[in-house]
């Protein structure tokens, strides 16, 4: 089972098909997390069996390889799909410019104040509760354009802990 799903999501190209054989995978974990604990169970007591024990650990690499494999297809396509789109350049032209706004929203804001007959209060009045309401929201706008261009900062971080997996010792190695 594990080695025709990953020979199925090698054959995934479209990045909508890859998304979701992951959540089919997904949402087959737990059963076969359970099929292979069961396996796992009955091998158990015919260890200390070198043949068991080697069988044991191929289908142990084999069930690892397969969600490790799930989660690189995965990761991949979102980068991949994260750098056509654009997203990060276009955000961080955002978050340069979102100073520049907030400097022109509070200067609004202080003229809009300065109104003192209700002629002229009644005129700014909606303008000023729309501004406010804007500066209100601009710190949630700011972290979500962070966050966004961001996103390559924290997948290389996130892709040097990953590669460690590869340099620690495997149990084979002991």
């Amino acid at each position: 089972m594990c080695i025709r799903d990953s020979s199925s999501m090698e054959g995934l190209r479209d990045p909508e098909h890859i998304q979701e054989f992951i959540n089919s995978f997904q949402g087959n974990i737990a059963v076969m997390e359970t099929n292979f604990l069961v396996l796992m169970e009955l091998a158990e007591p015919l260890l200390p069996n070198e043949t068991v024990q080697k069988l044991m650990m191929d289908a142990t690499e084999v069930w690892l390889g397969l969600e490790v494999y799930a989660f690189e297809r995965l990761n991949s396509t979102v980068v991949q799909q994260h750098v056509d789109s654009g997203m990060e350049a276009d955000a961080g032209a955002w978050v340069d410019n979102s100073d520049r706004i907030r400097e022109f929203l509070e200067g609004a804001h202080r003229l809009l104040e300065m109104p003192t007959d209700d002629e002229s209060k009644t005129l700014t009045e909606p303008v000023l509760a729309t501004c406010t309401g804007i500066l209100e929201d601009f710190d949630a706008h700011n972290i979500i354009v962070q966050h966004l261009s961001d996103f390559s900062v924290r997948e290389k971080c996130l892709k040097d802990y990953y590669c460690l997996l590869y340099t620690s010792p495997s149990p084979r190695d002991s």
